[in-house]
């Protein structure tokens, strides 16, 4: 091989081992595609498969692995992908022998790796892929009894956390905390959230629910979640780890109030689990009502009850039965309209409480508008009132998490008033401006700029 191709794979190798660090599985595939063009070796079909693979392609990866594996390959790593591939193709046998496979190859190479012409700290990485794979299996145990038999080859934090996840998924949660508490001021904070929600579940505040053996990818999820739609986090919350993190922002002290209602709603969308995680809400005693009716109205949302139908929940230590009803709300009429000009002049002139009187006469009357609960959410903050400034202002986000971008952009308009100017901008973010009718433009273009005034940094005299 000459010297220019060597470069090109020295170049290659590292450009794709970056993506693969990324999670650019399409970017890493296409690399390592170029490099197996130059030089057809078993490490680059190795890589190529796990880009093809953690890419959601496994009969690709499939491909590129069984010419290597047919040659008998003398690569534990490769016996691991192919183990995993097999159990998502439905070959359960398959997997097993394979995974067997890699076990035997990695101890009858860890004596020597040297022999093999590998050096031996790169050998004992192979724990992390083995693991994996029998996690993915689904065989706990196993992993912790190769945890007890290779702890002493151990060379990065994965390893525990491994063991950790297969203590928490066999009801060892104890045992997993104290795991965990060994690598999470090693770069691997985010398991505090997972040593959190094992205390829930050891409570009975929450359901149990396994967690997968790959770490959440945080930093790609937090992005997408920016404009994902309802649909898209239930899906990424199906990942144990996704919810987890979920779970422990909501049970935090420091969580928004304001998004408590939405936060329960998509939680409780989790099928069988979301129901579940509604139910022990309910018989919580130390959950807030808020929850309490957040659950509940999320249950009404899925057609599980139906609206006037009473539920049983635990109030103030009491077993009760709710009543949950949804209000209907519509566009207020030409007439409302004129009488809320009217009201929107007194709210101009401090009369708050007046205003919001008013406007709770027509809400307890339902016959209450959407322009009407936008006024009113404002007087209520107006008040210090945030609690129903809150619902209200959450009742406009899930109108515009049904389509209809007016809903975010109200929602924006009255977090605004509250001073809650990052929730203000995160929901004018979710409005998109060629939905909406000239009016709403206008009001759209006001947020944006007092927004924008708002998040300047505030200069403390002259420069």
């Amino acid at each position: 091989m000459d010297r220019q191709t060597v470069e090109r794979l020295e170049q290659l190798d590292r450009q794709g081992k970056e993506q693969l660090s990324r999670g650019e599985w399409e970017e890493a595939a296409e690399t390592f595609r170029t490099m197996l063009e130059l030089d057809d070796h078993p490490v680059l079909r190795n890589n190529l498969a796990t880009a093809y693979y953690n890419g959601g392609r496994p009969g690709q990866a499939w491909e590129v692995l069984a010419p290597e594996l047919d040659r008998g390959v003398f690569s534990p790593f490769a016996w691991a992908l192919a183990s995993m591939i097999a159990h998502d193709q439905g070959r359960t046998d398959d997997a097993v022998e394979y995974l067997k496979r890699a076990i035997s190859l990695f101890e009858h190479g860890v004596r020597n790796p040297l022999e093999l012409g590998i050096e031996p700290a790169a050998w004992r990485e192979y724990t992390v892929i083995i693991k994996r794979a029998a996690g993915h299996l689904g065989d706990e145990r196993l992993v912790v009894e190769l945890h007890r038999s290779w702890e002493r080859y151990y060379q990065t934090p994965e390893d525990l956390f491994q063991v950790g996840v297969a203590y928490f998924n066999l009801g060892q949660r104890h045992k997993a905390v104290k795991v965990w508490s060994r690598i999470k001021e090693h770069g691997w904070g985010f398991v505090q959230a997972y040593a959190e929600v094992a205390e829930l579940m050891d409570r009975g505040v929450i359901p149990s629910f396994m967690l997968p053996y790959t770490a959440p990818d945080m930093i790609t999820w937090r992005k997408k979640r920016e404009k994902a739609t309802k649909e898209d986090i239930c899906r990424d919350l199906s990942h144990g780890g996704n919810r987890a993190l979920f779970l422990g922002n909501l049970f935090s002290p420091r969580f928004p109030k304001a998004m408590v209602p939405q936060t329960i709603n998509v939680l409780v969308s989790l099928g069988e689990w979301g129901l579940a995680f509604a139910r022990s809400i309910f018989d919580s005693s130390s959950l807030p009502m808020e929850w309490k009716m957040a659950a509940g109205m999320a249950l009404v949302d899925l057609g599980v009850i139906k609206p006037g139908e009473p539920v049983s929940m635990i109030v103030d230590g009491v077993e009760t039965e709710v009543h949950l009803s949804k209000r209907t709300v519509r566009a207020a009429s030409p007439e409302e309209k004129v009488e809320l000009r009217k009201l929107a002049r007194l709210f101009e002139k401090g009369e708050y409480e007046l205003v919001r009187d008013r406007l709770l006469e027509q809400a307890h009357a339902n016959a209450l508008s959407l322009e009407g609960c936008q006024v009113l959410a404002k007087a209520h903050a107006a008040l210090g009132e945030r609690e129903p400034a809150e619902t209200l202002a959450n009742m406009f986000v899930k109108i515009g998490e049904e389509g209809n971008a007016l809903g975010y952009l109200v929602a924006a308009d009255i977090y605004l008033y509250m001073d809650e100017v990052e929730l203000a901008g995160r929901f004018l973010e979710k409005c998109a401006y060629e939905e909406l009718a000239p009016d709403a433009r206008e009001l759209w273009s006001s947020l944006d700029d007092r927004l924008r005034l708002r998040r300047q940094p505030k200069r403390e005299g002259l420069e």
